[in-house]
């Protein structure tokens, strides 16, 4: 008769045996191979604890690591968020400038054309005209309106 103890479920190799020997049966010899057996699991018992902790700690630092550029990517994400609140700030504000601009533009030009105009241009004519240039000025310019001001833009 023979006893084995393989390396790991499965193995076909072992790490302790004993066999019958002459003038010497299996049982006689329980007395050496019970504490055998016994430091053996102690032994299996410990890795196995061991290799569990660094899994454990494995894991653990894979988690954390994946907290980390988690908050990294929040972080990133946030700070473009920023940039393209500021881009799209700047954005309307010389889209705001130029409209200003613009209506200063018509302004200066119906002033220009009530000085120029002389007697070649009816005055009701001339006035109509100006009340309707100056009505599309006032409606581009965006102070005028207080277009500038409206949380929307996200000045304020």
């Amino acid at each position: 008769m023979q006893l084995v103890v393989l390396e790991s479920w499965g193995s076909r190799s072992w790490s302790l045996s004993w066999a019958d020997r002459k003038g010497a049966r299996l049982e006689s010899l329980l007395t050496e191979i019970v504490p055998e057996l016994f430091v053996e699991a102690e032994a299996r018992y410990r890795s196995s604890c061991e290799a569990e902790h660094r899994w454990r700690v494995q894991a653990r630092e894979q988690r954390i690591e994946a907290i980390r550029e988690e908050r990294e990517r929040l972080v990133r994400a946030e700070q473009e968020r920023l940039e393209q609140i500021r881009l799209a700030r700047i954005a309307r504000l010389l889209s705001e400038a130029d409209a200003f601009r613009k209506a200063q533009s018509i302004r200066d030009y119906v002033a220009d054309a009530a000085k120029n105009a002389g007697e070649a241009v009816a005055r009701e004519d001339l006035e109509r005209w100006a009340r309707c240039a100056l009505e599309i000025a006032d409606s581009l310019d965006p102070v005028q309106s207080g277009a500038f001001l409206q949380p929307n833009g996200g000045m304020l």
